[in-house]
């Protein structure tokens, strides 16, 4: 009885000879629409013990990819184009700390941080 009636309203509403352009229709979304979504995971990847610099820390992406690394345990440097004793960095670390119970996010100037880094590999300075 329903289904009865449930195609006297889809034949009122789409001729059955459009039957095949419809169904390839809603095939082709579907897949479109799966594929939009991206691959999928069942897990959030571990990031504890690794230590990724980020340069731009402090824009709003930048603090944005801090919260999300650092909520998933990972070491941060967070490379800043302002002084260490300027209110962005000197407030937004402590506050990113406390907020994603991680410690070890830490901020540096870019200039002298990257200019050590590359010192260090170029010289090849034994630790």
């Amino acid at each position: 009885m329903v289904l009865e009636q449930a195609y006297a309203l889809s034949k009122r509403i789409i001729p059955p000879h459009y039957y095949p352009h419809a169904a390839v229709s809603s095939l082709a979304l579907l897949v479109t629409f799966a594929f939009a979504q991206g691959r999928t995971t069942n897990r959030e990847r571990d990031l504890h013990a690794r230590t990724i610099i980020v340069t731009g820390a402090f824009t709003p992406l930048g603090i944005t990819l801090i919260t999300a690394l650092a909520s998933r345990g990972a070491h941060i440097i967070a490379l800043s184009q302002y002084p260490l004793e300027h209110p962005q960095p000197a407030l937004l670390i402590p506050l990113l700390r406390s907020t994603t119970d991680n410690q070890n996010i830490y901020a540096g100037p870019c200039r002298s941080l990257l200019t050590g880094i590359n010192t260090h590999f170029l010289l090849e300075v034994p630790d």
